[in-house]
């Protein structure tokens, strides 16, 4: 079996709370389990996770400024070869304006899914090596694949325009409806950003 370095398979996406309830449809075909990373690993159903969402999402597009709220779940599947999983979690997007580092925040979602599988040495249990993980997971990547693919049928490359340049975080793709969310919420009005995502 082949090594390989460790990292991790990232997508990023920002959707609207009702395209996300879409993207949790898709997972139950699956029977994916989200838990918290926390003491205990709680499992949420699909209530709570949407309404961590809707609190996350309206934290940075809604047209009036709301509480910051951190969206981050572990997404547990079982496949032919054992249990595995997916993460997902809310990372902020950096932007200038007047050449400073603003307040207001803006956020995607990043869903990761580790490239290498530890295995110990055989001469040296002290130590393992990164082997490739679709040796040892081959069902389970393309489940992942097909749940970013979903997203990406529907999402462009997330592109804005601030008071100087275009701005085009590395890697985010948004939806048509959060494009056009986006572009009247707080954060757009307050620093006169322009949509540039599926605008004409």
């Amino acid at each position: 079996m082949g090594t390989i370095q460790p990292g991790f398979w990232n997508f990023k996406f920002i959707i609207t709370p009702n395209e996300f309830e879409a993207f949790l449809k898709e997972c139950s075909k699956y029977n994916i389990i989200f838990k918290l990373p926390v003491h205990g690993y709680p499992e949420h159903n699909s209530s709570q996770i949407m309404e961590n969402y809707i609190k996350y999402y309206n934290g940075f597009a809604n047209t009036v400024k709301q509480p910051r709220h951190t969206f981050v779940y572990s997404m547990n599947i079982t496949g032919k070869n054992g249990r595995s999983s997916f993460h997902i979690i809310s990372e902020e997007i950096r932007y200038l304006y007047n050449g400073q580092w603003p307040k207001d925040e803006m956020y995607y979602i990043r869903m990761t899914y580790p490239k290498g599988h530890a295995v110990t040495c055989e001469n040296d249990p002290e130590h393992f090596i990164y082997e490739d993980i679709l040796l040892h997971e081959p069902d389970i990547y393309p489940v992942y694949e097909e749940l970013t693919n979903s997203i990406k049928s529907f999402t462009k490359p997330f592109r804005f325009i601030n008071e100087t340049e275009e701005i085009k975080p590395s890697g985010v793709r948004i939806s048509e409806s959060s494009a056009k969310e986006l572009s009247l919420g707080y954060i757009f009005k307050r620093y006169n950003f322009q949509m540039k995502s599926f605008m004409r």
